[in-house]
């Protein structure tokens, strides 16, 4: 029997080991002696250093094996669906298959397109079941899922003939024939692809690779092949040398070196790859595998000789991203260098576009863009990037069309004609020819194919490629003497882009085959999720615990989906999917407007056509084209409907379906509501004008009839003072007296009003209606309100009349806006009663009484007739001068949005109108009246003259005198015009919109002055500076108001007997509060402005003032925020593994005697040395140990989602307002196991019982659950220095264990002290969860004793409690660290079995104030304020806590371990549990008075005096004060010349402020622990002495200030400088040694802060369609400290890393102090530090008490002395755009490259360079163990300038349009995108500069997408 030659493929889905089972068959075969492996980087295939690195197939490679009777060519493809373009190419030249399908995974998404290509390209295929050896691997399960997914004939390869012969006609009659089946027939039963042989397995222990051997051998049947040369090539490679390889496989004949092809080039070279060697041979006979040289211009699919071109594939990229490339880098050299690479991957498909000049690339994936990346920078050293992909979308179209291109400029000719017609979804495009050779030559007709083929065809919709679509050359024609070859390219391209604007187009967008696993109880949330991304589903397959979804979607919906699969599934859940071809685009118009392309825009791809006339060319259009072509080819009648294509797509269907129902939908709409604007782009097609389409810009015709007023009743009578007053004692007697006004009134007016009264709590009331002299009465009936009535009624009554309704209910105002009337706000309603009311008088004489009356009526619109001496007076016949003519305009705001409601008056009468919805009007003119008064509420009244006019647009400005601002210090509202303190307000509307989640991220960089850092753990509040660092020991914080009194909500203390104090987040309870209901942020920062809150004002005032409750309609609003934090990234360069090996190995020669703390390779090299282990496996397991790179950021961290919901409603009516509100916010860490949530509920009622009393009372609670990893490594920490080498998971999927981290050697056993540490295991094992509650209740009384005077008292309770749990799981290293009992410093550890330390703080705490505050105002130029009060607060708080040092998690057990043997002095009792309670009171009284002359001088002064029990008695109350003045010189009479000043203002203040240390107290504070008695007595393990003269902290406090506004109020300037000296700070004071004490803390530092605040706020573009502003502030601070500890650095002690920070007079607070590097002694490698002088240096490894003083330096300081931020934002229409960036500079923060001590863990890069032998010249010092001077000092180089610009965050927002809004019931609706913390520009070296150099939480990028609404 001759030996067959085969080619046989292995295809598999990723990680099924097809790899592992190449290598076994090889083995198996005897091709190879041993297998390699993937994880060991030496599989035979894997020849690629990619591939080796990343352990995954990348290219397909061949391999050759000699069975009995088969000769093998094995092509490993790829498995990754990335790269499965490059299998799918080799599955053409395959005679057999082999699928692999892992006995774990069973069939995924990825099996089943392999398993359609096999079949569409009709390879017979065996199946390999591998890894039947793992726990979980069913062969019953797996047959059956075969069988059921792939198909029924899939059978084992042993299975007994009469299944066999069920597969197939042919096996069936031959098995009843003749009782048996023949190998031979099903062989051929195989190749026919209709059986497929199954074989079982487990490749890594070589079962089953025999039986697949055989299998192989005896059941394959050797192809036939034609005769003449043919041969097809599969792929494109380069070699080590550079040189081009063409792959293919003979398929005909024989191929031969030298031999010509077609093309005329030549062979020169045949290679015989077998892995990565490989044969030269002279000839290759059909069915070989081959490379061959000398082809360039060979392609991927081409067919050579007899071989047919490859289809076009179907696996294609569906995303196309833009390839960056280094700055400086040539486009076009870097282009040619990527063309290589796309002649080795055709579905690269690059693209140069000119335009924009950027070169785009179409992508699989993430790991093809990385392979991509490296194999640039490998082959060219290009180091290219990739930005965000988009989807790539195709276009094709619905019916058959003809396309002609015609180019003849002068000399040349081509004209071409195609037909174009649709063909099936997935079919790609196909080009033919159906022209007869006699019309056009042959050669001419190739070329035309050619140039079809050779170009990416553009749609015309997005400029996406084409395809689905058969192009057929149905004419053209040449000139004998003027064509070209290059102008039949030019014709052939204008015929395809003019067949296309002819063609209807329709946009295609790709589709996924998807698989979704998740657990079984949420299957309903992922059905819906699907269903709402409009997918198709099968029914779910359920198992007991999951359920899997299997289903087509379009891959635009999945995009984003399995990240919201993970985290609703926590890590459960998996969703995978493949392509699957392409279908109707469901939302074309949206994508067509977002790509905005102009198809005429794009000469590029022109569809007109160059015609010759008079000697010359000419372009013609290319829709008339077809009139002047020069053949009529008539292919398409014009009078025949072009048909549909029969196939289409199952969803095309129904998604047309859908069309067709939405065409219905949007019929009936526009019948009801009229045509729906669109902008240009929206539509694929733009319907023709129809020319009855009403011009722009005019109103409707005035309506005809009666004018009809409506009258709210009762809202009208509250909202009147006289009549408010009246129904207080009498609300019959209000009513009558309204009915009387209005009839005079309406006399007057002569309309027709209707007043309307609730009567709708009256049971069984049907309603009535009544007439009183000329007007109706209207009581409603039962359930119908006033509002509900006036509804009705305008929306009929406005169609035909003109209709007013008087009402001062907001909302009622814009609802009748809505059906067309015009609202009168109950005050301008009065203004027009009073009007009619107003006296008249005249004098004449010798007249009539006839003539005196009409005297007195004149100008009213009545006449007066004398009916028998009887003076009547009734309205005229025509009350107005005849109407000249109609004037009609609309008002806008000054960015251009319509005004509605606004009142147009003619000027000098009575008579005007007001502008409806859309801020439109129309106005009659009677007479020559030639002047309009256009005014409204908050704006400016101007004056139009219309002479000459129809039509006008006004535009009203601001009124900044009606919109004066004010300032809430908390007990007061001040207008800011009579402020002389500094102050900085931030409003709702500042916040709104931006996605911001707390009251940080609102403050963070807006507020000059304001030092803020930040963290980026969720649910931490910011540390807050204001003005500089005002305190030694003592909080930095401000003082926090909330709705004017202290806030109450910190979290209490449970620190008691807590080794962590990083354990419970940094908290003021500020962060209760959800930005949505935050009305205004003020911001007090001198003494002028604080000094009402006297001794706790020091460090600054926050004044917080939430919503409050609105009277009128009941307003809801609603927002939902979504947000992505991304993981944070390593910028530090630290040692990969190669580097960290050689650095251990360096060490480990270097270093002399035993290292105590050796890492992985220095242990092994050890152990080497003293014979422990041989050297060669030493190095074996050093090189098992290279193979290993780990980044433990990817590890670690992780992406994380955030997401807050608030809910809010608002209404009342006059006397009763409420506010509720509901918020929910939930935070994951990107650290593991965080997560933070609050849920949080406000309610405020607002009661008017009398116009005298106003009660307020406000009810908050806030439950907040924060749990965070207890675990004793720092996550950053470790991600930094944990060795490369090292890993999470070991091959097998077990936990790996970390012994490099913590390398110390156990005291009492062999080895390390802990060996099995995994850092994720310690971080989620190890938790530490808080649970904190709050209750806040308030009660605000005001009375207005006599008008000016207000008594107020005012009171607020809070309780609040807090649950700290700590659980140390069992076996974990952190339970092992934190042990309650050590033996010898170390616990045994069978003693490491969990622990649990639970805690609980509660707090109660009431504040109570009663205040008196009078004002007044005398002769309108005197304004006086007087204000005084008492306040008194308490505040007691409890805590506890107990540890249990042993904890059996699963069971909730706790208990002690055994105590035989142990030594109870080893024990810390002290840690098993502890109580503390403490109590704080303070009592305060205050005066506050100003003084206001004419607005223009205005002086301030206050007072108060504080008392709290903490002061010692003596110091306990302390009298604090301020005055300020301001001078507002705007207001002189010198500077009204000066018209483009608005403000101009200077202020100044002095005062005094105060602060409370709690480090120094006036009594004894004893630990009661351990239990110690003598003497009968209880004796305290401890105690701190008291400080019974210990006082209040003062701040002296001095500011001068600007304001000044210009040019409309377009520049805003605030200016600030101020010097303020802290006295009595507590700080150490030294005592002599005979008082028994060392020193003392006790009150005699200053601190000293000066600095300059500089505030800019600028309008860049002002006009109606776009604005766009600017503002910025910057800080700059000085400060230092005085009569402290130490007075000069030579006091210091020795500057180690841990006393760094020291307080020496006239230096900053936070400095640093230590020494300033020399450089590196280059005799013994030691640090050389600089001496007082600057010039002698010190050898640092020398003894100390020989170092000369000074040599300790200050170094600089922590904190920065400038910072600021600026920001921008721009409103286009309804799009909002907002940036926000800040800075801070001046301060040195630590550097992450630090000489830390030689140990196990990974080091920085530099240290390579460190000193190793006498005369080494670096910056670096030696290292070992015993010479750690380099690491003990605090030294210059161990500091980095912190220096940082951020954008703290960017926002889009978009507006939706009231009009749009109306018709669904929305008011309001924003959505906006935000990211957050975008960039950093900083030259610091470390992860973020914001952290202060610290291994804080760092912040991370975050984007969010909010969504407000309101209705």
């Amino acid at each position: 029997m001759a030996q067959k030659n085969i080619t046989l493929g292995l295809v598999a889905h990723v990680d099924s080991g097809k790899t592992t089972l190449t290598e076994a068959m090889l083995v198996g075969a005897g091709a190879l002696r041993q297998a390699g492996r993937v994880d060991h980087g030496d599989a035979f295939l894997d020849t690629h250093a990619l591939e080796r690195s990343r352990g995954i197939t990348i290219f397909a490679k061949e391999a050759r094996l000699t069975l009995p009777h088969t000769a093998l060519t094995l092509l490993d493809t790829p498995g990754h669906a990335d790269f499965g373009a490059e299998m799918e190419r080799t599955l053409a030249v395959l005679d057999y298959a082999v699928l692999i399908i892992s006995g774990t995974d069973g069939v995924q998404a990825h099996t089943e397109t392999l398993w359609r290509l096999l079949e569409r390209y009709r390879i017979p295929t065996f199946i390999f079941v591998n890894k039947m050896d793992q726990p979980g691997a069913d062969r019953a399960l797996i047959l059956e899922e075969l069988q059921r997914k792939l198909s029924p004939a899939c059978l084992p390869h042993d299975t007994d003939e009469e299944a066999l012969a069920l597969c197939d006609e042919r096996l069936m009659a031959e098995y009843l024939e003749s009782g048996t089946l023949t190998e031979t027939n099903l062989a051929a039963a195989l190749a026919r692809r209709a059986w497929f042989p199954c074989f079982w397995g487990a490749a890594l222990r070589q079962e089953g690779i025999a039986e697949l051997l055989e299998g192989l051998d005896r059941l394959t049947l050797a192809p036939a092949y034609l005769p003449d040369f043919a041969a097809r090539v599969y792929k494109i490679s380069t070699d080590a040398q550079g040189s081009r390889l063409t792959h293919l496989k003979v398929t005909g004949g024989a191929l031969k070196v030298r031999m010509a092809l077609p093309g005329g080039e030549k062979i020169t070279q045949i290679r015989l790859y077998n892995g990565a060697k490989y044969q030269a041979v002279e000839e290759a006979p059909a069915g070989t595998i081959a490379a061959v040289t000398g082809l360039n211009q060979s392609y991927a699919g081409e067919g050579l000789g007899a071989e047919q071109e490859r289809s076009s594939p179907l696996l294609e990229p569906v995303i196309s991203c833009r390839v960056t490339l280094p700055e400086g880098t040539d486009p076009h050299t870097a282009l040619a260098q990527l063309r290589q690479l796309e002649q080795e991957d055709p579905q690269l498909h690059l693209e140069w576009e000119e335009q924009k000049r950027e070169i785009r690339v179409r992508l699989m994936g993430e790991i093809q863009r990385e392979i991509l990346q490296s194999v640039a920078m490998e082959r060219f050293g290009l180091a290219i990037g990739f930005e965000e992909g988009s989807i790539l979308y195709k276009e094709t179209i619905a019916a058959p069309v003809e396309g002609i291109g015609h180019y003849e400029p002068l000399r040349h000719y081509a004209e071409v004609h195609l037909l174009m017609e649709p063909l099936p979804r997935g079919s790609g495009l196909r080009f033919e020819s159906d022209c007869p050779t006699d019309k056009l030559d042959l050669n001419w007709q190739r070329l035309i194919l050619t140039h079809l083929t050779e170009k990416t065809h553009k749609g015309v919709l997005t400029g996406s490629p084409i395809t689905d679509m058969k192009i057929t050359l149905i004419a053209g024609r040449a000139h004998p003497k003027h064509t070209e070859g290059g102008d039949f390219r030019e014709a052939t391209y204008r015929a395809v882009r003019q067949g296309l604007r002819m063609a209807e187009s329709i946009l295609l967008e790709p589709w996924c085959r998807f698989t979704l696993t998740v657990p079984a109880e949420q299957l309903g949330r992922a059905l819906n999720d699907l269903q709402q991304r409009e997918a198709e589903t099968e029914p779910p397959e359920l198992l007991p615990e999951t359920a899997t979804l299997r289903g087509t979607a379009a891959l635009d919906a999945l995009r984003d989906y399995p990240a919201e699969v993970l985290r609703y599934t926590r890590g459960r859940g998996r969703l995978s999917w493949e392509p699957d071809g392409y279908a109707p685009c469901r939302r074309p118009e949206e994508v067509i407007a977002a790509y905005g392309y102009d198809c005429n825009a794009d000469t590029a791809n022109t569809a007109d056509s160059v015609f010759c006339s008079r000697g010359a060319g000419h372009t013609v259009r290319w829709d008339e084209v077809p009139g002047m072509a020069h053949i009529q080819t008539n292919v398409l009648k014009a009078d025949e409907e072009p048909e549909e294509p029969a196939v289409t797509r199952q969803r095309s269907e129904a998604y047309r379906g859908s069309l067709l129902q939405d065409k219905e939908l949007m019929r009936i709409f526009e019948m009801t509501y009229g045509p729906i604007k669109r902008r240009s782009g929206e539509a694929l097609h733009t319907p023709k004008p129809t020319g009855n389409s009403p011009k722009p810009g005019k109103a409707a015709p005035l309506p005809e009839g009666p004018e009809y007023l409506l009258v709210d009743g009762y809202n009208i009578i509250f909202a009147w003072e006289e009549l408010a007053e009246l129904a207080k004692t009498d609300l019959d007697a209000a009513r009558h007296r309204l009915i009387q006004i209005l009839c005079n009134y309406q006399g007057y007016r002569q309309c027709e009003l209707i007043l309307v009264f609730d009567a709708y709590k009256v049971k069984g009331n049907p309603g009535s209606i009544e007439r009183h002299h000329g007007i109706s009465v209207v009581y409603t009936k039962e359930a119908e309100t006033a509002d509900m009535y006036i509804e009705k009624v305008t929306h009929t009554l406005a169609k035909e009349h003109r209709v007013r309704v008087a009402t001062s209910d907001g909302l009622e105002q814009i609802i009748i806006l809505g059906h067309g009337a015009i609202r009168v706000p109950a005050r301008q309603f009065r203004e027009e009663v009073e009007q009619v009311k107003e006296p008249v008088s005249v004098d004449v004489k010798k007249v009539t009484l006839l003539q005196a009356v009409e005297a007195c009526i004149r100008g009213t619109g009545l006449v007066a007739t004398d009916r028998n001496g009887i003076i009547v007076i009734g309205p005229a016949r025509q009350t107005t001068p005849p109407v000249s003519r109609v004037i009609q305009g609309i008002v806008r705001d000054e960015q251009g949005n319509p005004l509605p409601g606004a009142t147009i008056k003619i000027k000098g009468t009575r008579m005007g109108t007001a502008t409806d919805f859309e801020g439109r009007f129309q106005l009659a003119l009677a007479g020559d009246a030639q002047v309009l008064e256009v005014s409204f509420i908050g704006y400016r009244t101007v004056e139009v003259n219309v002479q000459g006019k129809d039509e006008i647009e006004v535009r009203l400005q601001p009124d900044q005198a009606e919109m004066e601002e004010v300032v809430v210090t908390g007990y007061q509202t001040i207008r800011k015009e009579r402020m002389t303190g500094t102050t900085a307000t931030i409003t709702a509307n500042q916040i709104a919109g931006r996605g911001l989640q707390s009251i940080d991220e609102i403050l963070n960089s807006t507020i000059s002055g304001l030092n803020m850092i930040s963290s980026g753990r969720p649910g931490q509040d910011a540390q807050i500076q204001i003005r500089g660092v005002n305190s030694l020991t003592g909080s930095p914080e401000p003082m926090w108001i909330v709705d004017g009194m202290p806030l109450q909500g910190e979290i209490p203390n449970i620190q008691s007997g807590s080794t962590d104090l990083q354990a419970t987040i940094f908290t003021t309870g500020i962060g209760n509060i959800a930005p949505d209901d935050i009305k205004s942020i003020t911001v007090l920062k001198d003494a002028a402005a604080t000094a009402i809150y006297g001794a706790r004002a020091a460090n600054g005032v926050i004044v917080v003032e939430t919503k409050s409750g609105l009277s009128g309609k009941t307003r809801f609003n609603a927002s939902v925020n979504v947000g992505i934090t991304e993981r944070p990234r390593n910028n530090i360069d630290m040692m990969n593994t190669a580097e960290k090996i050689q650095f251990e190995r360096e060490i480990f020669y270097d270093q002399q005697g035993y290292i105590y703390t050796p890492g992985r390779v220095t242990k092994l090299l050890q152990q080497a040395a003293y014979g422990e282990i041989s050297s060669d496996e030493a190095e074996r397991r050093i090189g098992e140990l290279a193979k290993i790179n780990t980044d433990w950021f990817k590890e670690i961290y992780r992406t994380a989602i955030s997401q807050q919901y608030n809910f809010s409603m608002s209404g009342g009516n006059e006397k009763t307002q409420h506010y509720v509100s509901l918020n929910y916010l939930k935070e994951v860490g990107t650290e593991p196991n965080n997560k933070y949530d609050r849920l949080g509920m406000n309610i405020k009622l607002t009661h008017n019982p009398s116009e005298k009393i106003r009660i307020t009372g406000g009810l908050g609670a806030t439950m907040k659950n924060d749990r965070v990893t207890a675990s004793s490594v720092n996550s950053l920490e470790y991600a930094m220095y944990a060795n490369p080498y090292e890993r999470l998971k070991n091959e097998d999927g077990t936990k790996a264990y970390d012994i490099s981290y913590n390398a110390k050697e156990s005291s009492i056993r062999d080895g390390l002290d802990w060996d099995t540490f995994n850092i994720l295991d310690d971080l989620n094992r190890n938790t530490n969860t808080n649970r904190y509650l709050d209750a806040e209740l308030s009660l605000k009384v005001e009375w207005e004793i006599v008008k000016g005077l207000m008594f107020t008292t005012h009171g607020v309770y809070n309780a609040n409690s807090n649950h700290n749990r700590i659980i140390e799981g069992a076996d974990t290293y952190t339970n092992f660290i934190n042990n309650w009992y050590s033996y010898k410093g170390e616990i045994p550890h069978d003693m490491v079995k969990g622990s649990l330390r639970e805690a609980t703080g509660y707090t109660n705490a009431y504040t109570f104030r009663n205040t008196l505050q009078y004002t007044g105002e005398y002769a309108g130029k005197h304004y006086i304020s007087l204000f005084a009060g008492q306040e008194i607060q308490e505040r007691t708080a409890y805590n506890s806590f107990n540890y249990s040092p042993v904890f059996d998690e699963e069971h909730r057990i706790v208990g002690f371990p055994e105590m035989d043997g142990i030594d109870g002095s080893e024990i810390n009792y002290n840690a098993l549990g502890g109580t503390g309670k403490s109590v704080s009171k303070m009592s305060s009284f205050f005066a506050n008075a100003s003084y206001s002359y004419l607005d223009k001088y205005i002086l301030t002064g206050a007072l108060r005096y504080d008392g709290s029990d903490i002061i010692g008695n003596d110091n306990q109350f302390t009298p604090l004060w301020n005055v300020g003045l301001r001078l507002n010189l705007h207001r002189e009479e010198f500077m009204k010349r000066w018209m483009w000043v608005d403000q101009f203002a200077v202020r100044g203040g002095f005062g005094y402020t105060g602060s409370i240390d709690k480090n120094a107290l006036p009594f004894v504070v004893m630990t009661l622990g351990q239990s110690v008695v003598y003497d009968g007595q209880t004796v305290p393990t401890s105690f701190s002495y008291p400080n019974p003269n210990v006082k209040w902290q003062t701040k002296q406090d001095m500011n001068v200030g600007l304001d000044l506004s210009l040019f409309d109020y377009r520049l805003e300037l605030g200016v600030n400088y101020y010097h303020n000296i802290t006295r009595d700070v507590l700080d150490r004071k030294a005592l002599p040694y005979s008082s028994g004490r060392s020193e003392v803390t006790e009150n005699v530092a200053d601190i000293y802060n000066n600095g300059w605040e500089i505030d800019l706020g600028v309008t860049l573009l002002k006009n109606k369609s776009f604005q766009w502003y600017a503002k910025a502030n910057i800080a700059i601070n000085d400060n230092k400290v005085k009569n402290t500890y130490y007075k000069e650095t030579k006091d210091l002690p020795k500057a180690t890393l841990s006393n760094a920070h020291q307080f020496v007079e006239n230096q900053p607070v936070n400095g640093w102090y230590g020494y300033k590097f020399a450089g590196i002694n280059p005799i013994n490698g030691a640090v050389m530090t600089y001496t007082g002088n600057g010039e002698a240096t010190l050898d640092m490894s020398v003894s100390g008490a020989t170092w000369p003083t000074p040599s300790v330096f200050y170094l600089g300081n922590l904190t920065p002395p400038v910072v600021g931020g600026f920001s921008t934002s721009a409103n286009w229409k309804q799009l909002i755009f907002s940036a926000n960036f800040e800075f801070k500079t001046g301060h040195k923060i630590k550097s992450f490259n630090t000489f830390r001590s030689l140990d196990a863990r990974n080091r920085h890069t530099s240290e390579a360079n460190r000193w190793r032998e006498p005369g080494d010249i670096t910056n670096v010092p030696a290292m070992s163990e015993a010479f750690t001077t380099y690491s003990s000092y605090m030294y210059d180089i161990l500091l980095e300038k912190g220096n940082y610009l951020r954008c703290s965050y960017m926002t889009l927002g978009y507006n939706l349009k009231p009009e749009w809004l109306h018709k669904i019931g929305f008011s309001t609706a924003r959505l906006s995108f935000t990211a957050k913390n975008l960039f950093t520009i900083s030259s610091y070296s470390g992860i973020d500069p914001a952290l202060m150099g610290s291994f804080g939480y760092p912040n991370s990028r975050k984007y969010t997408i909010t969504l407000n609404v309101g209705f």
